[in-house]
């Protein structure tokens, strides 16, 4: 019933969308979903004669699908307030349209591959195609960081996620972790780092990209904190995928044993390059244990996106949070993946 609501209102509204049609029946309405939670969106892809042109997303819950896409009206008025275009052509662009009285979200239909796709097509194994990949994430992190709101003390800016993290998981789990975490913070208090946009999950399935261009999508976890942490989400991506392939991420270990085995081609190249991008930005004035220390407060960070959003932790906050607890049980686990990042 609501793909037929939805191709009745391109065939009537053709000359707007200019669609390619002459009958209602030369519309093609075509519905998948990547995720199947109660917050997961639905997808439908709109086409004419000429090909797919549209992509329309409707929550799968209405409350969520509020949230979501107040979600994106916050983060579109952060941008034009700050005029922030050099952002704007690496995100597709959205729309709110209303059909039979209820709202979805739509963008123009962009048919280019994610990275993940790419991986799945076994291209990533080419050397060239991984630092094409990983050129292309760092450069959105760059401009996110020239978009940057302010500086801010360390202890400052990790104070709304140690109270975010203590209210969602209770005293009990934040007590298992603060003894480590709190006093290595407090030292590192007067170290500033800046302030600005965040994406909470720059993975390789949310990175589209096609000769030369690139898009990110799906911004709902976006959150203004640490800007580094978009760099850190990359690093991960990347230095996971090249242990454990095709994103089979289950400890820390897996995220951080590129920088612990032996190093072979691939991921000399991804440390060196990710090392540059962290001098060009001036990480590396930073010492080891200081950035060790927020690499943990950047999985904090990523335990409680989905909390932050939705108010409850789903499998996303769940995944991250089991990641964390490892790391609490073995510190080891970070150390010294800095400095061989910055001396590769």
């Amino acid at each position: 019933m609501r793909m037929d609501l939805i191709k009745r209102h391109f065939f009537e509204n053709r000359a707007k969308y200019d669609m390619q049609v002459h009958d209602e029946k030369e519309i093609s309405c075509t519905i998948y979903a990547i995720n199947t939670q109660e917050y997961g969106k639905l997808n439908y892809l709109i086409g004419d004669k000429t090909g797919f042109r549209y992509l329309l997303q409707k929550g799968r819950n209405e409350y969520f699908d509020s949230i979501h896409r107040e979600r994106l009206r916050s983060l579109r008025n952060i941008l034009m307030e700050g005029k922030c275009d050099h952002l704007m052509k690496n995100m597709l662009a959205w729309r709110e349209v209303e059909i039979s009285s209820e709202p979805y979200l739509m963008f123009d239909y962009v048919h280019v591959p994610t990275v993940y796709a790419i991986i799945r097509g076994r291209l990533l194994w080419r050397t060239s195609t991984l630092i094409h990949c990983v050129d292309r994430s760092l450069d959105f992190c760059l401009k996110l960081e020239q978009a940057k709101k302010f500086e801010s003390r360390l202890e400052r800016g990790s104070a709304p996620i140690i109270e975010t993290f203590r209210k969602s998981y209770g005293e009990d789990e934040y007590n298992q972790i603060r003894r480590d975490f709190e006093p290595s913070i407090k030292d590192a208090r007067d170290i500033s780092f800046s302030v600005g946009i965040v994406h909470n999950d720059l993975g390789t399935t949310n990175f589209i990209m096609r000769r030369g261009k690139y898009w990110v999508v799906d911004w709902e976890y976006w959150s203004t904190s640490l800007e580094i942490f978009n760099f850190f989400d990359v690093l991960c991506a990347y230095s996971s995928l090249l242990t454990v392939r095709l994103l089979a991420r289950r400890s820390i270990q897996n995220f951080l044993s590129a920088f612990r085995q032996g190093f072979n081609d691939r991921k000399q190249k991804l440390l060196r390059k990710c090392g540059e991008y962290a001098k060009k930005i001036g990480y590396d004035q930073y010492s080891p244990s200081v950035m060790e220390n927020v690499f943990f407060l950047y999985l904090m960070n990523k335990s409680i996106c989905q909390y932050r959003v939705y108010g409850c932790h789903f499998s996303f906050d769940q995944f991250w949070f089991s990641i964390l607890k490892q790391a609490v049980e073995d510190r080891s686990a970070l150390e010294g993946f800095w400095d061989r990042m910055i001396t590769c």
